[in-house]
């Protein structure tokens, strides 16, 4: 068999999964009202999102650094690694809804899914349209709702895994209280997001900062607290937070570019140029305001004031390639991949050889064809019971 970067990253996907899928069944056993019509679908929806292509990032980065540190993986910090990667899953469906997604890979985001059971009339509520001005049906709003408590269910179990650790009290509180702090800074970066969307489009530079909020600050929360766990102190991690973080990094602005390509992860998964309808204070959108002629800035202008449409994506696509702000995206992607290897040549020197390449693996394969061009689940499916 061909030693792809997956195959390499293979075993460490599969501690994070066989770890989430232990603690969440022995968790949502226990959980409240869980034979409730409703709520036995809310928690079976957390089970059917999870498993939809596994690529388990944060839980693999937390693996990698905790072995690094440590030289081996031992079950102490499984729970961690598994709450920190639910705690991402309830950042996808709650941005899923900011967003308006429909889809995510190919398969129903959480509040469409939910939002197609109550329009199919298993909801005794639905009767009631047009309860206010924020949906335009009632089925809409329950779905949102649901989809919101779904991600808010999610976010409360994660944080009981991390409690179940058996690591010391000490070490415990310091990792609760780093997940903890950085959910302010994730709902913070979701806020300024929202807010710099449209005409006032920021400058790349302040995109990027936005990118490390939301994405890179929670690989470094996750290396941080994997250094908790190896009871490594903070001075010593900060060559593996710098991996994570650049590697992060890399990764949204690859996620940025796929989204103007049909044949991507998110192109097909999604559908191609959501985040240029939405106008999103991305890198890539800021690079082609500043790099494109008079001409390209007026049509950008007239798009992102409204007057564009679906069918004018195409055209704005082209503005992107050609003002040069997707070969400038590309570039600044390299800089990031080249920035995350050099960081682990500065972790310390007796860092195994087969380690050291496995995180290199890593770098490359959330940048790579191998994972954004990848086959996709076929079905379109809903929440049902």
């Amino acid at each position: 068999m061909i030693q792809t970067k997956r195959n390499r990253l293979a075993p460490y996907m599969a501690y994070v999964n066989n770890t989430i899928e232990r603690l969440l069944t022995d968790i949502i056993n226990s959980a409240p009202f869980r034979d409730h019509p409703l709520m036995s679908i809310l928690y079976k929806s957390i089970f059917y999102y999870l498993s939809n292509s596994r690529k388990r990032m944060h839980g693999v980065s937390m693996l990698l650094a905790y072995k690094a540190l440590s030289g081996n993986i031992d079950e102490s910090v499984l729970p961690i690694v598994a709450g920190y990667q639910l705690y991402h899953h309830h950042c996808l469906v709650h941005d899923d809804i900011y967003d308006g997604d429909e889809k995510r890979r190919n398969v129903s985001t959480v509040h469409h899914g939910f939002y197609r059971h109550f329009a199919d009339g298993t909801s005794q509520t639905n009767a009631t349209k047009n309860v206010n001005n924020y949906f335009s049906d009632n089925a809409r709003r329950q779905g949102v709702i649901a989809g919101f408590a779904q991600g808010k269910v999610v976010h409360a179990i994660a944080i009981e895994m991390i409690m179940r650790a058996h690591i010391d009290s000490a070490s415990l509180l310091a990792v609760s209280q780093e997940l903890n702090q950085h959910d302010l800074y994730d709902n913070a970066g979701q806020m300024l997001d929202v807010y710099h969307e449209g005409l006032d489009m920021i400058t790349p530079e302040e995109c990027l900062k936005i990118a490390e909020i939301k994405t890179a600050r929670l690989f470094e929360s996750g290396i941080r607290s994997a250094a908790i766990a190896a009871k490594t102190p903070p001075e010593q991690c900060k060559a593996l937070v710098h991996w994570a973080s650049y590697t992060a990094l890399a990764y949204q602005l690859k996620d940025d570019l796929e989204d103007i390509e049909s044949d991507s992860e998110k192109g097909m998964g999604r559908r191609v140029g959501v985040d240029l309808l939405s106008c999103k204070p991305t890198y890539l959108f800021s690079q082609t305001l500043m790099r494109a002629d008079p001409i390209q800035k007026r049509i950008l202008r007239n798009w992102i004031s409204g007057k564009g449409e679906t069918k004018d994506i195409p055209k704005i696509i082209e503005i992107v390639k050609d003002s040069g702000a997707y070969r400038a995206c590309s570039e600044k992607i390299s800089e990031y991949v080249d920035m995350a290897k050099s960081s682990i040549n500065q972790i310390k020197h007796d860092l195994p050889a087969h380690h050291r390449m496995t995180m290199e693996y890593f770098v490359d394969y959330f940048v790579s064809d191998e994972y954004w061009k990848r086959p996709l689940s076929e079905k379109h499916n809903t929440i049902t019971l």
